[in-house]
C-alpha cells in the first residue's frame, strides 16, 4: 500500500509499542469505527433536517411495521 492515512499512522504507532497486536486486524477495526462515526453523524444530520430525534425515529419505525 503506497498511500498512508491517519489510520495507518495510528496502527504503525500502536503496533510498534505492542507487538502482539495484529496490524491488519487493528487497521480493519479502526477503519470500521471511523465509518461508523461518519454514518452516525450523517444519520443524525438527516434526522435533524426532518426535525426528528433518534427516539422519535425509532418510534415511527416501530409504528410503521
Amino acid at each position: 500500500m503506497t498511500d498512508w492515512d491517519s489510520v495507518d499512522a495510528c496502527v504503525a504507532d500502536i503496533t510498534s509499542r505492542y507487538a502482539e497486536i495484529d496490524p491488519e486486524v487493528e487497521g480493519v477495526i479502526d477503519r470500521m469505527s471511523t465509518i461508523g462515526k461518519h454514518v452516525s453523524r450523517a444519520f443524525e444530520e438527516t434526522l435533524a433536517r426532518h426535525q426528528l430525534n433518534h427516539g422519535e425515529y425509532k418510534l415511527l419505525s416501530r409504528l410503521s411495521t
